[in-house]
């Protein structure tokens, strides 16, 4: 039985299809950033509150972590709007009907992340009057978190399988049911989650590098703990990660395998990256100085990330092209509202890049005596 999916919308776009698809990653890859160092960075700053006690490092550390998060979690929502506008112009009668299907679980999102928000104001704000209710409220916030992107994952891993969808709707009309059912969503979950700890670590082991002048103890300690986080999580990514291919439905598997050659390319220079990383943090760990290995370092994570990114879209194309070819859309260019769009989005960037500039050379707070 053929899976019954909406129409795309009547309302042809304004740029050719390549374009919006350009944005949709380019603009996904600034979402990934800060969502990274969200998702993994909550985890790491649970576990240095569990072990804060024993520890006045990982005490320092969760500090530092959660003065951060607000910032963070804003970097966060705000750069994920425009993907998923993105994919809603490209993909819109598929992320509609998953969203539908699912239901209660895509509404709960809003109030999870308010919560979560709100939590880490409160541990950013009320340090010290906490105390022991800190790492309570940091793990809920994780968890918070930990939850969302699951819901994410179900969403877009529903979307690609419309024939699923019939029996969602039939197993609960009224209140939606997620996609367990689909062999992808534990991988494809488990290699973002991960992959957001790795992250994290080198944000951790940036934070050492950028407090040497002031504590430089400290700072060997981070700069450390970070690497190892980036590099153990990173060994245990890749086996996550086969097992996310294999997962895959033969003929999407089969574009990494030889079939597309961009898409195996892309898959081949990845691992030569994610090596090559490995070994850089590696090398920083054990530095005296390790500003050069870690800044190398990080640049090569950023690479992955973004071929992780065109990857992602590889995937959704050959998952939904016995259903949908973004070349059927309707194209009728409309370039002076574009070149508005275009402009405007430079300026957002500039500014963005200069409050990052800003503070990435702001002084370092100095630390109270814990």
């Amino acid at each position: 039985m053929e899976p019954l999916i909406p129409a795309p919308d009547v309302l042809p776009l304004p740029a050719p299809v390549w374009v919006f698809e350009v944005l949709l990653v380019f603009t996904f890859i600034l979402h990934l950033v800060p969502m990274n160092l969200l998702f993994g960075g909550g985890l790491l700053a649970a576990i240095s509150h569990m072990r804060a006690g024993k520890d006045k490092n990982h005490l320092r550390l969760a500090k530092r972590l959660s003065e951060l998060f607000p910032i963070v979690i804003a970097f966060t929502v705000t750069l994920g709007v425009a993907p998923l506008l993105f994919v809603q112009v490209l993909y819109g009668q598929f992320v509609y009907s998953s969203s539908i299907l699912m239901a209660n679980a895509w509404f709960f999102v809003i109030p999870a992340l308010i919560v979560a928000y709100y939590l880490a104001y409160l541990v950013r704000f009320k340090w010290d009057a906490l105390g022991g209710m800190r790492a309570g409220l940091v793990w809920t916030m994780a968890i918070i978190v930990a939850v969302i992107g699951f819901i994410y994952s179900n969403n877009f891993s529903l979307m690609l399988r419309p024939d699923t969808w019939a029996r969602h709707y039939f197993a609960d009309p009224a209140s939606g049911s997620l996609n367990w059912s689909d062999p992808a969503l534990y991988p494809r979950y488990l290699h973002m989650l991960v992959g957001a700890v790795a992250v994290a670590g080198v944000w951790i082991l940036i934070l050492g590098v950028r407090r040497r002048s002031g504590d430089v103890e400290w700072s060997n300690w981070a700069v450390q703990y970070g690497a190892r986080m980036f590099m153990h999580a990173t060994l245990l990514n890749i086996l996550i990660g086969f097992w996310f291919l294999v997962a895959l439905p033969k003929n999407v598997m089969m574009i990494f395998m030889g079939q597309n050659i961009a898409a195996t390319i892309i898959l081949f220079v990845s691992l030569i990256m994610t090596a090559a990383a490995w070994m850089l943090m590696n090398k920083a760990s054990r530095a005296t100085d390790p500003r050069k290995p870690a800044i190398a370092g990080a640049a090569h994570v950023l690479a992955i990330l973004i071929f992780m990114a065109i990857m992602r879209q590889q995937v959704r194309t050959a998952s939904l092209e016995p259903y949908f070819r973004l070349d059927d859309l309707a194209v009728e260019p409309q370039w002076g509202p574009f070149a508005m769009f275009a402009g405007t989005l430079v300026v957002g960037l500039a500014a963005l890049a200069w409050l990052i500039k800003v503070a990435l050379w702001a002084k370092p707070v100095p630390d109270s005596e814990s």
